[in-house]
Formats: C-alpha cells, structure tokens, sequence
C-alpha cells in the first residue's frame, strides 16, 4: 500500500447511533413496495454489500441499485 491509499479512518456506526437514517424507502420513491420489504431487500442486496465493502464505485452502485430494485 502507498502512502497514498493509507487508510485514515475507519468508522463504524453501530445502527444508526452517528447516522440516523430517514424513511429510505420514501425518499428514493420506492412506492411499489412496504418499508418493509424495502429493509428487507436493501440488507440483502449484492449492491448494498459491495459498496459496503469498497468494491464499488457509487456509480456502479446506483446503476446496480435500480437493477435490483426495478
């Protein structure tokens, strides 16, 4: 690793104790399907995952997001 890509900070948020989130499922105007559902499918997706990780970029994100979610 170069100094360039050091890690700096590592931060976990251990259930929206730093960041509490809003109603997701309203705000990205997923209407054809309960908060529930959207939970359930958004802590399971492939995408969520791998972005969560840095395997992605956010523009691969968002592309394989609407896939998922139709």
């Amino acid at each position: 690793m170069t100094d360039e890509q050091a890690i700096e900070v590592v931060l976990f948020d251990m259930g929206g104790v730093l960041v509490k989130l809003g109603n997701l499922d309203e705000e990205l105007g997923v209407e054809n399907m309960s908060s529930q559902e959207f939970w359930n499918r958004w802590l399971t997706s492939p995408a969520v995952r791998s972005l969560e990780r840095g395997s992605t970029d956010v523009d691969s994100f968002a592309d394989a997001l609407s896939t998922e979610f139709s």
